[in-house]
């Protein structure tokens, strides 16, 4: 899919092109951009990042549903809607008001950084996923190297980071009180040049 960008349009314009459209597209601000498809490395990171999720989740006890990219995020504050590549919500999913599929209470989201993302997931995403109060750790996870970066949003509402750059490294879920391998991550992954 083209990955294009439309230029000053409102909700209402994103809603209805998106319920008919056979493909995805994110709102940001008045900016309609095509979610374009992805690879097959993208697909097994995420894999294998649903499985360590869920059984980590899982293992603690944790009452939390994992989600795919099919899953859309409504930040209303930052008149934002995307599709995440991960999204983890503990307890009921909240949905927003104007778009019944669209979830507002995320807890942690994950981005796989592609070249054509990385930008806008570390920029203009990061900044409107910040506004959701529900927000607690943000994952971004490299196609290119071991690298695996952790937001986590302090209890003074600060962000910290946290990074692996190990194939042996853990990562820890501040606010799920988890960890996460990096063996599992990248279980069977041949990273891109």
């Amino acid at each position: 899919m083209e990955n294009t960008t439309l230029n000053n349009h409102t909700l209402e314009t994103y809603l209805e092109l998106e319920a008919n459209a056979d493909n995805k597209y994110e709102l940001y601000n008045k900016f309609i951009r095509a979610k374009s498809g992805s690879t097959p490395l993208h697909g097994e990171l995420t894999a294998n990042l649903i499985t360590a999720l869920n059984l980590a989740l899982r293992s603690a006890g944790k009452t939390c549903k994992t989600y795919t990219s099919d899953v859309k995020v409504s930040i209303e504050p930052a008149n934002v809607r995307c599709y995440p590549d991960l999204t983890v919500v503990c307890g009921d999913a909240v949905f927003d008001k104007m778009e019944r599929r669209a979830i507002t209470n995320p807890q942690i989201v994950v981005e796989i950084l592609s070249d054509e993302t990385e930008i806008l997931d570390r920029g203009d995403k990061f900044r409107a996923y910040r506004q959701l109060p529900s927000m607690r750790e943000y994952i971004l996870v490299s196609q290119h190297q071991y690298l695996v970066e952790v937001f986590s949003r302090t209890s003074e509402g600060s962000w910290h980071i946290m990074e692996s750059t190990s194939i042996d490294g853990i990562i820890p879920l501040i606010s799920m009180d988890v960890q996460l391998n990096m063996r599992d991550i990248y279980f069977g992954v041949k990273l891109e040049a």
